[in-house]
């Protein structure tokens, strides 16, 4: 519940709401104060990881040279190319700032593939002419494009990096801190096709069932929380989604759960959650889990995100703005007094320009009351709660924007005081 939450939060759903007893819509207007915060932090903290070309170094320690520290960090680089890392981080990160956790898997690929492909070449033509006074010869004419079709074996074995949703991810829960590696065990849920699971065959170390048993077990398989996470995003802005349905009628394209169960000296695959397709030791000796926790809670692996520290100050700037609209709307559309007994039909009562209402009394018959005028205060209390929310995460105006925040303050007077209150915000980061 808390991520789906956060979903809501993130995205500024607000519910459509009517005055009462009509179907006039009052003011619904999103206020997008988690959504503002985070991607305003998101490349702050990019930006700071990949600073460098290169972004890491690789020293030399005993017995190697500078020289054999610079082909790793080529060859590292190359690698984390391949593994799209930056992409990889950005996604880790983002699960980090909106739901407080940020799950990236390390992985190794060795995968061998056979391909065909065209190569073009160009032949040389010649012609044949005679000769009156000796044999015929040959002369060139040109070039003709030739296309050779040629196989070749693709081998990739290389480190890998993937992002696991939060809501596919199953810790210990006995685990006592952020960290992945103090929990005695782990677990992911993810949706494989069925053609990458066929493809495990020729791998001696799984045991894939027949095809047909896979393309039974896609048609079967069994939803999870998370499948009820992912379809609220979409829910509560009114829209249809279901992830654990697919949406192909190519048999190769079902998709089977796989549940991959991870502990510090064993790694089991689960298929459908009735056959064991996997059994092996664990070929790293750790749990192959990193996690990016926002603010820790002491005692538990859960951690708090933008959304759950900012969700208040959200709520009331979104009630408040819409307040301050129906508000204005109440302004502009003023209420009546009517005296009983004045027939009038209710249509006739709306303002309305060149509107001409009939009375044989006008001071009595008709009265427009005044209604309370707060938009001064709500303003003050708007900025307020603005500052409240940059205080809470560092994100301040100064930080994100260069400028200090509305209204001022003395510190922002000179140069010092603006040096100050910006180094303060890239410490919070």
């Amino acid at each position: 519940w808390r991520w789906r939450r956060h979903f809501d939060l993130y995205q500024a759903w607000v519910q459509q709401k009517y005055w009462e007893g009509s179907k006039i819509p009052r003011s619904s207007i999103p206020v997008y104060l988690c959504f503002e915060q985070i991607e305003s932090m998101l490349p702050k903290i990019l930006s700071a990881i990949f600073s460098d070309n290169p972004w890491f170094q690789a020293e030399p320690q005993g017995g190697t040279s500078a020289r054999d520290a610079r082909d790793v960090r080529d060859l590292l680089l190359q690698q984390m190319d391949q593994t799209r890392v930056r992409e990889v981080l950005r996604r880790w990160l983002k699960s980090g700032l909106i739901h407080g956790n940020g799950i990236m898997q390390l992985s190794w690929m060795q995968k061998k593939t056979e391909r065909s492909r065209y190569v073009s070449s160009f032949k040389q033509q010649f012609t044949t002419i005679g000769s009156l006074t000796g044999p015929p010869r040959q002369i060139p004419t040109g070039f003709q494009r030739v296309l050779e079709k040629r196989k070749y074996t693709d081998i990739q074995n290389r480190p890998e990096l993937t992002n696991v949703l939060l809501y596919d991810f199953y810790i210990d829960p006995n685990c006592p801190a952020p960290d992945p590696q103090d929990a005695r065990f782990a677990a992911t849920r993810t949706l494989m096709a069925v053609d990458e699971l066929d493809a495990l065959r020729e791998n001696e170390e799984f045991n894939i069932p027949p095809r047909d048993l896979l393309i039974q077990m896609a048609k079967m398989k069994s939803s999870s929380q998370g499948d009820v996470t992912a379809s609220s995003i979409e829910t509560a802005r009114q829209g249809w989604f279901a992830r654990d349905q697919d949406q192909s009628v190519d048999p190769g394209s079902k998709r089977v759960e796989v549940i991959c169960y991870w502990t510090a000296d064993r790694c089991v695959y689960v298929l459908d959650r009735k056959w064991v397709s996997y059994n092996q030791p664990n070929p790293y000796g750790f749990l192959p889990f990193y996690d990016f926790p926002y603010a820790d809670v002491l005692g538990r692996f859960y951690a708090l995100g933008m959304c759950d520290v900012l969700e208040g100050e959200q709520r009331f700037r979104t009630s408040l703005r819409n307040a301050r609209v129906d508000e204005i709307a109440l302004n502009i559309h003023r209420p009546m007094v009517k005296r009983r007994g004045v027939t009038v039909s209710p249509s006739q009562l709306r303002t309305k320009p060149g509107q001409v209402l009939e009375a044989n009394d006008p001071q009595t018959d008709f009265v427009f009351p005044n209604p309370p005028n707060i938009l001064q205060s709500a303003y003050i209390e708007d900025q307020y709660s603005t500052i409240e929310a940059q205080k809470i995460t560092g994100m301040s105006d100064l930080a994100v924007l260069g400028t200090p925040s509305q209204g001022g303050n003395s510190a922002a007077r000179t140069a010092t005081g603006v040096g100050v209150q910006a180094q303060a915000s890239f410490a919070r980061i």
